[in-house]
């Protein structure tokens, strides 16, 4: 049985958070965990929801979406998040800068439901790579740290013994100069 993924929406309108939510929610895989239309409470909500997805706008008061994009990527605890940036902003600054400042994806208003869902999709797909990635990528850290100690434990125990084989050799070399 498959999770919902869990979206996240911010916008300081009302109306716009109202429609994508319901735009969305017809998707049985989707499920909106909590909408802002402030982006400083946003950011509180983002410590205890954890949403896989967070689609939010850029023009806002007290402060933008690539503000509250960089703020977001900032902290290493949601850096994995994927945003999708919705505006009324079309020019392509806009877009390089939502981009720039952490942004996986722009779209310009209004959205359509089905490209909203296939790109929230698209980026839990990708999102899933890098997480099996990164999860990958530590399980070899530990293997190449566990086989380094050993690799280091047999360079002892070889020292050890090449040191007792030649405390061995003088021996038997001075036992024969003693029969000698």
């Amino acid at each position: 049985m498959s999770t919902k993924t869990k979206v996240m929406i911010v916008d300081d309108s009302a109306l716009v958070r109202q429609v994508i939510t319901q735009a969305i929610s017809r998707d049985p895989s989707i499920e909106v965990v909590a909408t802002a239309q402030d982006p400083i409470f946003a950011l509180e909500k983002l410590k205890t929801l954890w949403p896989d997805v967070i689609v939010l706008d850029i023009e806002m008061p007290r402060m933008d979406g690539f503000d509250l994009t960089r703020n977001i990527r900032a902290d290493t605890r949601f850096k994995n998040i994927p945003i999708i940036m919705i505006t009324a902003l079309g020019s392509s600054e806009s877009r390089i800068s939502a981009l720039a400042n952490g942004a996986e994806e722009f779209l310009t208003k209004p959205v359509a439901r089905e490209e909203l869902v296939m790109r929230i999709r698209n980026l839990l797909k990708l999102k899933k790579f890098q997480d099996d990635l990164s999860t990958y990528s530590n399980e070899l850290e530990v293997q190449v740290a566990e086989r380094a100690k050993a690799l280091n434990d047999a360079n002892m125990q070889l020292d050890e013994a090449q040191k007792r084989l030649l405390q061995s050799d003088k021996m038997a070399a001075l036992g024969q100069l003693a029969a000698g």
